[in-house]
């Protein structure tokens, strides 16, 4: 079972090194590495019968569904300003 949780860290991290000439495959091979990494947490707790790593799984999958809340809101605002969103054009932001 952790060959699972390797392979979705291996693909993400491809997607996120590899195949980032957009922010959305950006972001999903970032989801894709810390989902995989909670994977492996979550099974290494169940595997030693330890409840405070399941807990800390459940943490980790709600900083990850607000962290993807937060990208595609960053994502609509720049494609409404820039009207296209390459990784390009990055340098451009100015905060």
């Amino acid at each position: 079972m952790r060959e699972v949780g390797l392979i979705f860290f291996l693909l993400g991290l491809f997607g996120f090194v590899v195949q980032a000439q957009t922010f959305i495959n950006s972001l999903i091979g970032l989801e894709m590495i810390f989902i995989s990494a909670v994977y492996l947490l979550s099974f290494t707790s169940i595997e030693v019968n330890d409840l405070c790593g399941q807990t800390a799984c459940m943490v980790a999958l709600a900083v990850a569904a607000s962290e993807s809340a937060v990208g595609l809101a960053i994502l609509v605002q720049y494609y409404r300003v820039r009207g296209a969103v390459e990784t390009q054009l990055y340098p451009t932001l100015k905060g």
